[in-house]
C-alpha cells in the first residue's frame, strides 16, 4: 500500500473510533432516555452524512468500486440471504432475551415510550433509518476495511482479516453496553450477522434495510 493510502486509511479509521465508537463505549449509564422521545433525528442524520462523506473517502483512496446501492445486486439470492439474515437476527434477539428471563437478568432499565401521533412514529422511522444506515456504513465498511489495510501481515493473510472481524464485531457490542451485558453479547452475534450479509450480497443498502426492520422490530417486541 503506497504511504498516502495508508495514511488516509489510518486518519479515517481513528476518526471514525475517536467520535463514534469511544463516545459509545464509554457511557455510563445505568438508565437511558434513549427511547422516551422522539424529536427530529438531527443528530442521527448529521451521524449518517459524515459516515457517507468518509465512506466516499475511502473508496476514492482505494480507488474501489462504489457498492452501497448496486441495481445489479438485487437478485432472487440476495433477497433470499438479507430475509434470512434479518430472521437470524430476530432469532438471537429473542435467544438472548429468552437466557435474561431464565437467568433472572437484571438490565439497565431503558424508558421506552411507543410514538403515539403520527409525526413522532415518522421520526421514530428516520431516527432508526439513519441510525441503520450510519451503523452498517462504519462497522460493516469502514472499521473492518480500514483495519485490514493498516495491518500489515503478509503471511497470515487469513488471520489479519478474522481478527479485524473479532475486534470490530467487540467493538460494535460495547456500543451498546448502555443496555447492558446481554445486549453486548446479542450485538456482537448481530455484527456477524450484518457483517456476513454484506459479504455475500456486496450491497450495504440490504444490510440498512435489514438493520432498520430489526430496530424497528424490537421497538415492538418491547412495547408488548
Amino acid at each position: 500500500m503506497k504511504k498516502h493510502y495508508f495514511f488516509y486509511e489510518t486518519l479515517i479509521f481513528f476518526t471514525i473510533f475517536t467520535l463514534f465508537v469511544c463516545p459509545s463505549i464509554f457511557q455510563n449509564r445505568t438508565e437511558t432516555d434513549t427511547f422516551s422521545e422522539w424529536p427530529f433525528p438531527l443528530i442521527q442524520i448529521i451521524y449518517f452524512a459524515f459516515s457517507m462523506f468518509l465512506f466516499f473517502c475511502q473508496i476514492v483512496n482505494n480507488e474501489a468500486e462504489f457498492h452501497f446501492v448496486k441495481l445489479s445486486s438485487i437478485t432472487k439470492k440476495n433477497i433470499f440471504i438479507t430475509f434470512f439474515s434479518f430472521f437470524a437476527l430476530i432469532l438471537i434477539s429473542l435467544t438472548f432475551q429468552f437466557l435474561g428471563i431464565i437467568a433472572d437478568y437484571k438490565a439497565n432499565q431503558v424508558n421506552l415510550n411507543y410514538p403515539y401521533n403520527i409525526q413522532q412514529k415518522l421520526f421514530c422511522l428516520l431516527t432508526f433509518a439513519f441510525t441503520a444506515g450510519f451503523e452498517e456504513i462504519v462497522f460493516r465498511y469502514i472499521l473492518p476495511e480500514s483495519m485490514q489495510h493498516i495491518i500489515k501481515s503478509k503471511n497470515n493473510e487469513k488471520y489479519k482479516i478474522i481478527s479485524c472481524e473479532i475486534i470490530t464485531a467487540i467493538l460494535f457490542g460495547l456500543c451498546h453496553n448502555y443496555l447492558g451485558l446481554l445486549a453486548v453479547l446479542n450485538g456482537v452475534c448481530a455484527h456477524f450477522i450484518f457483517r456476513l450479509c454484506y459479504k455475500k450480497t456486496g450491497n450495504l443498502l440490504f444490510n440498512c434495510s435489514i438493520h432498520f426492520l430489526y430496530n424497528v422490530t424490537n421497538v415492538f417486541i418491547c412495547s408488548i
